[in-house]
This record gives C-alpha cells, sequence and structure tokens, in this order.
C-alpha cells in the first residue's frame, strides 16, 4: 500500500510541468502529513465501520439497487472495497466514504437535465468521476447509458467502481482514464472543429479520449475537481471543460466546489471560526463567473451558484485525527444563452 507521502510524490512526477498545478498538492501534502501521521495507510475498521452507519438511507438504499446486496453482506463489501480504493491513493474522499454519497442528485440542475434525457444527442460527460456513483445514479434515474461516460486521472478507482457495483462487463457505464490537462485525453489543437463535425452517434464505450467529445456535450458534470487546483490550474480547467460543450443553447456544465468566502482561500473553519488545515485556492463566485465567461463569451451564458449551509462537514470527524472544521460549498451551474 502507498505511503501517502508516496503517493503525493508520484502525483507530483505525474503533474510535472502542467501550469503549477501541483503548488496545491505540495500544500496538500504539508498539512495531510499531521492530519495522517497516524494512519500509515492503513484504515482502522472500526472507523470505517463508524463512517458506514453515518451513511444516508437514501444513499443506502441506491446502493442497495445497484449492487443487489444488503445489510451486513452489502456493508462488509464496502469496506473491502474501501480497501482496494485506499491502496490506489489515501484520499479523504476514500477514507471518508463519499465514494458512495452522490451529490449530482442534489444539485439545482439534476431536474432539469433529467428532463432532457429522451433526446438521443444529449451526451453527459463526467469529470472527475472517482468510482462512478453519480454516473450510475444517472443511468437509474433514466438516462440513457449509451449517453454518459466518465473520466478519471486513475484507472484503479474506475476498477474499484466495477468492483463495488459488480456491473456485467456488457452492462458497464463508459469510462475512459487519464490526465485532464493532457493532450492524451483531450488534445483541443488536434480535434475538429465543431461545424466539421457529423451527426454520426458516438459509441462512448468505444473511446479512448475526450477528444471526439469536444463541443458534442450537452452536459458537462464536475464536481469536487476545480479547486484541486491553484488559481491558474483552475482557469486551464475551466476552459477544457468549456471545450467539451456543446455550442447550442441549454448546453450546460455544472458542478461543486470549495466555496471561498475571501477571494483565493477556502472557507475551512474550526468550531473558534479559525481558519485551519487546507489552504485550498477557492474562487469567489465572481470570479468563477469571470472564469466561465472568458472560457464561453461574455454575453453567451448564464452563471447561477447556490452556496450549501455551513455544517457540510467534509474534512471533519470524517477524517482520523483531524481538526473539527467545516467547509461550504458552491453549487454551481452554466448555460449557453
Amino acid at each position: 500500500m502507498l505511503s501517502l507521502f508516496e503517493f503525493f510524490r508520484r502525483q507530483r512526477k505525474a503533474y510535472s510541468g502542467n501550469l503549477g498545478r501541483l503548488s496545491l498538492f505540495r500544500d496538500k501534502l504539508a498539512n495531510y502529513s499531521v492530519n495522517f501521521k497516524d494512519t500509515q495507510g492503513v484504515l482502522d475498521r472500526n472507523h470505517s465501520s463508524a463512517l458506514y452507519n453515518e451513511v444516508s438511507a437514501q444513499d443506502i438504499a441506491t446502493l442497495e439497487r445497484l449492487t443487489g446486496l444488503c445489510g451486513q453482506e452489502l456493508k462488509d463489501h464496502v469496506l473491502n472495497v474501501q480497501n482496494q480504493a485506499y491502496a490506489i491513493g489515501p484520499w479523504p474522499c476514500v477514507e471518508g466514504l463519499y465514494f458512495l454519497k452522490g451529490h449530482m442528485k442534489n444539485h439545482p440542475f439534476y431536474s432539469t437535465m433529467l428532463g432532457q434525457a429522451e433526446k438521443s444527442d444529449a451526451l453527459l460527460c463526467e469529470v472527475a468521476t472517482f468510482m462512478g456513483i453519480e454516473v450510475r445514479k444517472a443511468i437509474m434515474d433514466g438516462y440513457p447509458a449509451s449517453n454518459i461516460i466518465g473520466t478519471d486521472l486513475h484507472q484503479g478507482f474506475i476498477d474499484a467502481g466495477f468492483s463495488l457495483f459488480g456491473d456485467r462487463v456488457g452492462q458497464r457505464p463508459a469510462f475512459v482514464s487519464g490526465d485532464f490537462f493532457d493532450s492524451a485525453l483531450l488534445n483541443l489543437d488536434a480535434s475538429s472543429p465543431v461545424s466539421e463535425l457529423t451527426d454520426e452517434k458516438l459509441n462512448l464505450k468505444q473511446l479512448n479520449s475526450l477528444t471526439p467529445l469536444v463541443g458534442r456535450c450537452t452536459f458537462v458534470y464536475a464536481a469536487l475537481f476545480i479547486h484541486l487546483f491553484d488559481l491558474k490550474g483552475q482557469r486551464e480547467a475551466i476552459k477544457r471543460l468549456a471545450a467539451l460543450l456543446k455550442p447550442e443553447k441549454g448546453a450546460t456544465v455544472f458542478g461543486r466546489d470549495s466555496n471561498g468566502v475571501t477571494p483565493g482561500t477556502a472557507h475551512l473553519l474550526d468550531p473558534a471560526g479559525q481558519r485551519v488545515m487546507l489552504n485550498m485556492p477557492a474562487m469567489s463566485a465572481g470570479e468563477r463567473k469571470a472564469a466561465w465567461e472568458d472560457a464561453l463569451g461574455a454575453g453567451t451564458v448564464s452563471f447561477e451558484q447556490i452556496d450549501t449551509p455551513e455544517d457540510d462537514l467534509y474534512l471533519s470527524s470524517h477524517i482520523r485525527g483531524a481538526a473539527s472544521v467545516k467547509i461550504t460549498w458552491a453549487l454551481w451551474t452554466v448555460t449557453r444563452l
């Protein structure tokens, strides 16, 4: 199993030279070295069991439908897959069992997206799909599986999703792995102009990159992704996400990221109101709106943002050894006019 230091060392090597995006990973390494100092890359089964017991009844019901398991059998299965994923990378999302908790269903745009699911060409691409709970929940709610694809940096997390949900090979959703900032996954220079694209329906399961999707996605979803990078990297991520969007009215990119009350800082507070732990370079609503308008064209899109209450404990008692902290989230939506 990778130590936390080795995991981030490999992350640093993998992202070397890409827009200075590793500055945040270095910050994370410095902070996590304290919060994870006693874990040594090994999960506490009792701790994980307690966290599982806190998963909402709605999310458990979704897991039961997707896996065909229930009760203790489901719990044991989930915790075994958690160990598999933690060996790939000791992310807080793994330890906190956030791969079980789909957030797209709670986004204000979700019902609108489902209402357009009958359109034969309404492609949905999820960036940073992790183990794929979001795409599977969307399919369960009626979105055509043939029109959904997910992508993640690590194929190992996608494979862990196959283990978790037990998809039959022929019935698996479409996924492709790779570095979203790498031209091997998404080459904006080599892609054909949108005007030259044919109406031929893509077989998403045959894709080995996202390049054929440039200008062809009606919906793009990216949650807990953009805020991973420094501000320069965030703007580049927005530019690349925007490139996937179809040039038609109603095409929408939406997601969820940490919400900076003061531009340039994330809203992570301890009970006394002091900022602690990670200093994620979160965009303010104004900065986020400006970045999307720069990518898609001022006056051509609408931007909406809803801030969550301050009781969403993403980095709190869920992480052993961490301080008790709170974080707010920005649920944002960008739609072509």
